[in-house]
């Protein structure tokens, strides 16, 4: 039946249809199942990481990343490429397909080669997973994607540097860590918590910087009801104080000035 729901719920509305099962009820049933039959996973295996990990399957597969697009909804190709994940022997896999070909013309027979594995990890791959070791499960979940927009970019929004993606990653776990103690998902975090966290930073501009980042590209995936640190200000950033200089600096240019022509001019 069109507009049939493909997962319904118990409940009915005022026509005495059926509704569609809300997302936090497919979340939790996924949670506890994936606890009982697959407990090393718990945390880990979550809806989105299934619907990341089936795109990426299809696109492996063959499929065109333009329904691949339409399969996820997406109205920008950028945002779709943010969730595939693309084989890192894929430039290997294409050429060899060609020689296979170009074989097969001349000999009639099939060209058997070995493909090129590369499966060596990335760097700032592994670098974010350590530092996001000891953050509670569905909070890291979120603040990945974040990080990946951050490293690939989006929709109007250009790719960061390594540097800076470990600046802004750095930033943040702090917070993100305290949160963990009394959160279970980001969207739980007030404009309270983040005005009292940058108060107790010795230098929060930069951890500033990170939060509104963080929860503005969150709101804009639709991970979270509000931005806790929209309009959150703190002023402009101190300059720096200089640095008197001591007697006896003073002592030697002195010297100098009196011994050099060049700089008692």
């Amino acid at each position: 039946m069109p507009g049939a729901p493909l997962f319904p719920s118990e409940r009915r509305d005022t026509g005495g249809r059926c509704q569609r099962v809300s997302t936090c009820a497919i979340r939790a049933g996924m949670a506890e199942a994936v606890q009982h039959h697959l407990p090393r996973w718990a945390g880990r295996a979550t809806p989105h990481a299934s619907r990341y990990f089936a795109v990426s399957d299809l696109y492996a597969q063959g499929m065109n990343v333009v329904a691949v697009q339409e399969l996820l909804g997406h109205r920008w190709i950028n945002a779709t490429m943010i969730y595939v994940h693309v084989n890192k022997t894929h430039i290997e896999d294409a050429w060899i397909s060609v020689g296979q070909r170009a074989a097969s013309r001349f000999t009639g027979q099939p060209w058997t080669g070995a493909l090129l594995d590369d499966d060596r990890i990335d760097p700032l791959d592994a670098w974010i997973h350590c530092r996001l070791a000891n953050v509670r499960p569905e909070i890291r979940e979120e603040a990945l994607v974040w990080i990946r927009i951050v490293r690939h970019g989006g929709p109007r929004r250009r790719p960061r540097s390594t540097t800076t993606v470990r600046i802004q990653t750095s930033s943040a776990i702090p917070f993100l860590l305290a949160c963990s103690q009394r959160y279970r998902a980001l969207r739980q975090v007030s404009r309270g918590d983040v005005t009292e966290w940058l108060a107790s930073c010795t230098a929060p501009h930069t951890e500033a910087v990170a939060l509104r980042d963080l929860f503005k590209t969150l709101k804009s995936e639709r991970l979270l009801f509000a931005n806790p640190a929209r309009g959150v200000s703190l002023g402009s950033r101190p300059g720096s104080v200089p640095t008197p200089l001591s007697p006896e600096t003073i002592r030697r240019l002195t010297a100098a000035a009196e011994t050099n022509p060049a700089l008692s001019c």
